[in-house]
């Protein structure tokens, strides 16, 4: 790092270790989680992607068998098919050889009606109850031999309930081999008699059908699929499943690997040292699986572009700031370092430096008023001890200006004790009260014992008594046990005060004030009660809502009255305690109740200044 002789380090090196640092790794960061968000939404997309395929291709293999079901059922609505089928049911000792010809006629249109109609079929097979069988093939696909025993063809025949099952692939013979296929098998019931007389089966190619509805379905070219039964059995494999395996035994045992992974439920799959995608698809309809296998590499492709570009605009980023900076600091430190040695000046005492401005920056701003402030140094040190020496006598004379609170008190004093020598009883009493009033007023302490506050009203309302005369009438009872305990200080008088102005004042009779108290479990409870005009309802309410309403009680502190009491209460003793406000007794007039704390205030001694 390089420092200067005197051990300071140049500014250009403190900016540049310190911009440096804050512009590099916050563009880093910001690029390092661009990129993540990206590979994190366009892989969540790619695994939907993913699962809407297999979804699709399910719904697609569900649509083609729910349409060979319809057509399966169509026997339940041809009479002619039904009494067929019932005659040779009811002769099992008849066989296809015997068969008339108007009855193979019948069969046989109404099975090329249905082959027709979807070509996904192979073929149609209807098996009856006795020995005979009718078959339809534009492939002559063979139908199967002793019918009678397999379990699909018993249940068919002894369900109440099952009347359609779907057989999962099996191979049947046919002019060009063997071949692979899945059916639909229907219960031929007589509409008449209600007797299942036998079936019919719908044969459906696995590998075509299968095949062409992938290839509707997807658009993955690189998509491997494979179809699993109930049972998981294979049903179906894509050829290209086969040749990404390389190999009979790799088929396999890519077929288990999938299964597997399907059982647990595992999104990704690696096979051969790639990464797939891996979704799978149930249906309810055939309970057959649809996995489908995407390679990652086919979806990620977009990830290395967002990460080739994040990196290149990230790197031209860097160097342009690093230069932009790099030159803003050089020039910014070699204004920075003129001001620095003229600062220097100054502190050796050299008031007539002056640093010349380059451009109109705030640092120029800065120098103007480094040069300002020079010249004004000279000029500060010049009237600064005149400066203090005027500013002394000021305080001092504010200060024999001021009038001593005291002073009025004894003054007070000295007017009482005229007008008792004067005869002014009246006179005397009032200087006397008002006397008291403010000695109560000059004490510091935010807290009085409750004999000192009651004491506070008594004179308060001695004085308010001489003006109302007969219209005033007041009574406080409070036990002498209760006194010792603390109360906020100027808490009662604001109460008493709105009682007599606000509530017996606009009586011509005037009126009455109760002051009692009362110890309720663990609370002093005093309540101020008046017989006065009272207040309307909604200004009863009006004012139970702003003693409840806390938030106001920060702005309390510039008014006198029922809110300052409560906004005082509750800051010394906390929200529990407190004003409530209610209709007097009778319906007349205001009853305030205050809550306190039984606290015994701590013995203390002041000494009254004269």
């Amino acid at each position: 790092m390089r420092m200067h002789s005197n051990g300071v380090v140049p500014f250009r090196t403190q900016l540049s270790l310190f911009l440096l640092p804050i512009i590099i790794f916050p563009l880093a960061f910001i690029g390092y989680v661009s990129y993540q968000i990206s590979y994190r939404a366009l892989q969540n997309r790619s695994a939907q992607n993913v699962s809407q395929i297999a979804s699709l291709v399910n719904h697609n293999l569900d649509t083609t068998l729910e349409q060979a079901i319809q057509l399966a059922k169509t026997p339940l609505y041809q009479p002619e098919i039904q009494r067929i089928v019932t005659y040779y049911t009811q002769h099992p000792e008849l066989t296809f050889d015997t068969v008339s010809l108007s009855d193979i006629e019948a069969i046989e249109n109404f099975c090329l009606d249905i082959l027709i109609r979807n070509t996904n079929i192979d073929s149609v097979d209807i098996y009856t109850a006795g020995s005979t069988v009718f078959s339809e093939s534009f492939i002559d696909l063979q139908p199967l031999d002793h019918w009678q025993s397999l379990p699909w063809f018993q249940t068919l025949m002894h369900s109440s309930t099952i009347r359609t099952l779907l057989l999962p692939a099996h191979p049947l013979p046919s002019d060009q081999g063997k071949r692979l296929v899945f059916s639909v098998a229907q219960a031929l019931v007589n509409t008449a008699t209600f007797q299942t007389v036998g079936a019919i089966v719908l044969n459906i190619d696995t590998q075509t059908t299968i095949d062409q509805i992938i290839s509707n379905s997807s658009g993955q070219d690189e998509t491997l699929f494979l179809i699993y039964g109930p049972s998981g059995q294979l049903i179906y494999s894509s050829p290209l499943a086969s040749q990404t395996a390389g190999g009979p035994d790799q088929t396999r045992t890519l077929i288990s690997a999938v299964l597997q992974a399907l059982h647990r439920q595992e999104g990704e799959l690696s096979w051969n040292q790639t990464d797939y995608f891996l979704s799978s698809n149930t249906s309810g309809l055939s309970g057959w699986t649809v996995a489908a296998l995407v390679p990652s590499s086919s979806l990620m492709q977009d990830i290395e572009a967002i990460k080739e570009t994040t990196v290149l605009i990230i790197c031209l980023t860097i160097l342009v700031v690093l230069g932009s900076t790099v030159t803003v600091i050089q020039r910014l430190s070699q204004q920075i370092t003129q001001l620095r040695t003229l600062m220097k000046e100054v502190e050796n005492g050299n008031l007539d430096v002056r640093f010349l401005p380059r451009g109109r920056g705030e640092l120029q701003s800065l120098g103007s008023s480094f040069n300002h402030m020079v010249a004004r140094l000279k000029e500060v040190i010049q009237d600064n001890y005149e400066s203090q020496l005027q500013r002394q006598r000021a305080e001092l004379a504010a200060l024999h200006s001021q009038i001593n609170p005291h002073f009025l008190y004894n003054t007070l004093g000295t007017f009482q004790m005229l007008a008792l020598m004067e005869g002014q009883e009246r006179l005397a009493m009032l200087a006397y009260h008002l006397g008291r009033l403010m000695r109560y007023a000059l004490e510091p302490s935010p807290l009085a014992t409750l004999q000192q506050e009651v004491e506070h009203i008594e004179h308060f309302l001695s004085l308010i008594k001489i003006r109302y005369e007969e219209r005033l009438n007041y009574t406080i009872q409070i036990p002498e046990d209760l006194l010792i305990y603390s109360i906020p200080r100027f808490t009662l008088q604001p109460l008493v005060e709105n009682a007599v102005y606000h509530g017996l004042d606009p009586k011509a009779e005037g009126g009455n004030i109760w002051v009692q108290g009362w110890q309720e479990e663990e609370q002093l409870v005093i309540t101020i009660c008046d017989d006065g005009i009272g207040m309307r309802p909604d200004q009863l309410q009006y004012w139970q809502e702003r003693l409840r309403y806390e938030t106001n009680f920060l702005a309390r502190s510039r008014h006198i009255g029922i809110l300052n009491v409560q906004g005082q209460i509750q800051r010394i003793f906390g929200p529990n305690y407190g004003l409530t406000l209610g209709a007097g007794s009778a319906g007349q007039g205001i009853q305030v109740t205050i809550r306190l704390p039984l606290r015994v205030l701590e013995a203390h001694s002041s000494q009254e200044k004269r």
